[in-house]
């Protein structure tokens, strides 16, 4: 599966707990206001036509153009420092 693509990476079984808590530390370590959204789209989007799901991910996309988290994660790329995240 690997090999064709169906995977993004493969672990060994004994280490498929600290992956697991490798991969959810990173996504915590995102804007939380983009990860509730991201969360929420995937449970919304499920059962709608590619058009619409894309239509609720724009209107998604909007009301999160303008937040402080997205202005410190731009400044912090700029920086190239770490961004602090505040939830609004």
């Amino acid at each position: 599966m690997l090999r064709i693509g169906l995977v993004s990476d493969v672990s060994e079984t004994a280490s498929v707990r600290d992956r697991a808590f490798a991969i959810a530390q990173r996504i915590a370590g995102n804007a939380p206001l983009a990860v509730q959204a991201i969360k929420k789209l995937s449970r919304q989007t499920g059962h709608l036509s590619e058009a619409d799901a894309q239509q609720l991910t724009e209107l998604y996309w909007g009301v999160l153009r303008d937040t402080q988290d997205r202005i410190e994660g731009r400044a912090a790329f700029a920086e190239k420092r770490a961004p602090h995240y505040s939830g609004r």
